[in-house]
Formats: C-alpha cells, sequence, structure tokens
C-alpha cells in the first residue's frame, strides 16, 4: 500500500485496521475485522488502543489514514510541531474550503485519551472528533503541506450510502 510506504518513514510505528481481507495479505495488521459493513470508528478505535497500549506510559501522537491518503515526507512532522505549539489535541493540513479537520488524515495527541464514538460507522466519526478535540485544546491546522486523497467520498455508495445517512441523523441528534 503506497498510503503505509508514505508514513512508515515518518513514525515509529505503523498499526494497521482492515475490514478487508486483501488489505491484510502481506502486513502487520493490529486487527482484522470481517464484516460486511464495517465500522470505521470502531476500526480507529482499535488503533487508537493498540497505540495508547504500546506507549507503555510515554507521551505518544498518532496519525489516522485512510487507505487512499498519500502523506508528503514532512506531514507528520509538521503537523505534531502546529500541535505541539498550539497546544491542540489533534491536528492535520489546512483545508481552506471549509476550516474543518480532514478526517481522511489527522493526527491525535494520545495523552489526551480521545477515542471515536462508536455510534457512527461509516461518516461522522471524525466530525465528532473534531468536536470533542476542540473541548481539549483545539485542532492546529498545518499550512503548506498537502495530503493526497485518491478517492473521496468514493466509498460512500450503495449499503454506506444509507449507513452515512443514518450516521449523519444520530450526529445532528448528538450535537444539534
Amino acid at each position: 500500500m503506497e498510503c503505509v510506504a508514505a508514513i512508515k518513514p515518518q513514525v515509529n510505528q505503523v498499526i494497521t485496521i482492515s475490514h478487508r481481507a486483501d488489505y491484510a495479505l502481506g502486513m502487520t495488521i493490529g486487527r482484522y475485522f470481517d464484516v460486511d459493513v464495517p465500522n470505521i470508528s470502531a476500526m480507529w478505535n482499535a488503533g487508537l488502543d493498540i497505540a495508547h497500549q504500546q506507549a507503555h506510559g510515554s507521551p505518544y501522537d498518532v496519525a489516522v489514514l485512510n487507505d487512499d491518503c498519500i502523506v508528503p515526507d514532512d506531514w507528520f512532522g509538521r503537523v505534531t510541531a502546529a500541535m505541539r505549539n498550539q497546544g491542540a489535541a489533534a491536528g492535520c493540513v489546512y483545508r481552506p474550503w471549509d476550516g474543518r479537520m480532514s478526517g481522511y488524515a489527522f493526527i491525535l495527541d494520545g495523552d489526551k485519551g480521545l477515542r471515536c464514538d462508536e455510534q457512527f460507522q461509516w461518516w461522522y466519526g471524525d466530525t465528532d472528533l473534531e468536536r470533542q478535540a476542540e473541548q481539549c485544546g483545539g485542532v492546529a491546522f498545518a499550512e503548506g503541506v498537502d495530503v493526497e486523497h485518491r478517492h473521496p467520498n468514493s466509498t460512500t455508495t450503495g449499503v454506506l450510502a444509507n449507513v452515512a445517512a443514518e450516521d449523519g441523523h444520530r450526529y445532528r441528534e448528538k450535537w444539534g
């Protein structure tokens, strides 16, 4: 996977979480979900939990990347530097069109203990995390560094489109 190859030189360890068997071949998997309809929030939480266990009480940051994202060589360092400079709980590249956290490639300060609300199976998990991060230090935006997001919204078809719509309803119930 090009995504793993791009981030691997920037971090101490790569944990991959998958719901597809073909992604599991030849890779170190933290956890494999054998489900027809994935719960991306549960998968992210599995990776966050593994990272927390492996930190053994030391400070740590966790990059969360969708498999269709390619980060540039200096992405992790620049985003974590922005987080530290601002005392933020999360960080990502700046998206000028909406000023929101990029749900396909972001970093969490592991010491803040943020976890996804698993009621959001496919969409809105990142938006919920952004709301949580705002309550514990905010989201830092690193400008001048771009992430290649190859297939935005391509998986929100069929059953997953219905799941995303249900997630939207649950999000509005939670946050208003």
